[in-house]
C-alpha cells in the first residue's frame, strides 16, 4: 500500500511570502534546493492505510473546521538522517499568538 501524507495549505499571499524567502535562501546557498511541494504544514503522515477512508476523515475535518490565522516565529533546519541522507528540510515554528 501506497503511504499518504495529509496537509493544510497556506493562501495565496502566505505562499508567495513563503516561495519568496525560499529564492532568497536558495540564492544565499543556504539551502541547495527548491522542493517542487508547496510550503505546507504537515498534519500527518500514514502507511498502509485505506485512502478511500483517510479521504473521508480528511473532508469531514475539513467541512468542520474552516481556514484560521497562524503566525511563525521561526526558522529551523531538520538535518538529513540515517533513513534520508540526501534531505534536509527548512521549517517555520508556529507561534502561540496568546504570547
Amino acid at each position: 500500500m501506497p503511504n499518504y501524507v495529509v496537509i493544510a495549505r497556506f493562501d495565496d499571499e502566505m505562499t508567495d511570502k513563503i516561495n519568496s524567502l525560499r529564492k532568497k535562501l536558495y540564492d544565499a546557498n543556504v539551502i541547495e534546493e527548491i522542493t517542487e511541494w508547496p510550503p505546507h504544514i504537515t498534519i500527518a503522515a500514514y502507511e498502509n492505510v485505506d485512502i478511500n477512508k483517510l479521504l473521508a476523515w480528511t473532508d469531514e475535518f475539513s467541512q468542520n473546521n474552516p481556514p484560521f490565522e497562524i503566525m511563525l516565529s521561526s526558522l529551523g533546519i531538520f538535518l538529513p538522517t540515517a533513513e534520508n541522507p540526501d534531505t534536509s528540510l527548512l521549517f517555520a515554528a508556529l507561534r502561540n499568538q496568546k504570547i
